[in-house]
């Protein structure tokens, strides 16, 4: 008989069980081998995944934040688009978008009723302010001055199409 130990007890067995004992500890060996390497490889991906997750949150974070720097620009915009049209007021900070549009569209045309109007339909009549269409007084420059007023396309269009027509009549009488 030869001795085995289970678990620190020694017991008398069998040669064939002796045997079987060896090969079942060998089995539990190599399995706990193969555990560990899998608990190695979960760590792994674990770590990697927890990398994963903060590069993903300084993405947003990052993203948030060029929204931010977007939005910024877009109100610094309107605010210089809305300035040479009203007075140095310090309350234009507190002014919603939309409030400031239409402070300017009523600073060029008086009776610009917004309520109960669209956003869009407030934007529209500002762009066209702002652009230079709200006639005369959105030409005033910052000062109060009256700008120089400028020339549209077709009173270029129609003084070229005046000189050819005066050099053509030119010609005809010349000949």
């Amino acid at each position: 008989m030869l001795k085995v130990n289970v678990d620190g007890i020694q017991y008398d067995a069998v040669p064939e069980v002796a045997k079987a004992l060896e090969k079942g500890q060998a089995r539990v060996s190599e399995l706990e081998g193969q555990v560990q390497a899998e608990k190695a490889r979960a760590d792994t991906a674990e770590a990697k995944r927890d990398e994963a997750t903060a590069a993903a949150t300084a993405a947003k974070a990052n993203n948030d934040a060029s929204k931010v720097a977007g939005l910024v620009k877009q109100r610094i915009a309107l605010l210089e688009s809305a300035r040479p049209f009203l007075n140095d007021d310090s309350d234009l900070l507190d002014l919603s978008d939309r409030d400031l549009q239409l402070r300017v569209i009523k600073s060029v045309h008086k009776d610009f009723d917004g309520k109960d109007r669209s956003d869009e339909y407030v934007a529209a009549p500002f762009d066209s302010v702002v652009e230079g269409g709200g006639g005369r007084a959105a030409r005033v420059d910052q000062l109060g001055t009256p700008r120089s007023e400028s020339r549209g396309d077709a009173e270029v269009m129609a003084e070229s199409w005046k000189k050819s027509i005066s050099n053509l009549n030119d010609w005809r009488n010349k000949a």
